[in-house]
């Protein structure tokens, strides 16, 4: 993955194949390499690392997400954005949650039950949490449960800020 595709970069493996090496201290040293390049390019805060699981097969981003896995996405995805603010650079975490489609994204909806909610959708980001609390959170562009994700208090407020501390 590059930076910007426009200007010559150093081309940095996707996250799913980064994820499969099941290397921590690797996934830091990315981080941090991407975030020594971002300067360069104008850029302050990484949209990145994205945990969105590999649900749907036309999604079409799916390089951008780390794994199936909640546990092994979230932990990897916590030291690459580790690695992201330790180099000096902004981490969002994104899309959260539940965003399972590229096309048409803003129209998607998610209907499930709670337990596939917390146990698949929302535990990557718990787990990223414990590993580093990144500068910022993205939500999805779509409705989970009859409510978009921006719109949620009880995902971005209850859940996200009260029950896991993030400030």
């Amino acid at each position: 993955r590059d930076l910007n595709m426009f200007d010559p970069t150093i081309g940095f493996p996707v996250s799913s194949c980064m994820c499969a090496s099941f290397n921590k201290e690797l996934m830091y040293q990315e981080g941090m390499a991407i975030a020594e390049e971002a300067p360069d390019l104008n850029l302050h805060c990484l949209l990145a690392p994205a945990m969105n699981l590999h649900r749907n097969i036309l999604c079409g981003r799916h390089s951008e997400y780390f794994s199936e896995d909640p546990y092994l996405s979230g932990v990897m995805a916590g030291f690459e954005g580790k690695g992201f603010e330790d180099g000096g650079q902004s981490a969002c975490y994104k899309h959260f949650f539940a965003n399972n489609a590229e096309t048409i994204r803003s129209f998607s909806h998610s209907i499930m039950s709670e337990r596939a909610a917390r146990e698949l959708y929302l535990k990557v980001f718990e787990y990223a949490l414990e590993v580093h609390e990144p500068d910022s959170f993205m939500t999805g562009y779509n409705a989970a449960n009859g409510i978009y994700c921006a719109g949620d208090d009880e995902l971005l407020e209850g859940i996200l800020r009260e029950e896991w501390g993030f400030s």
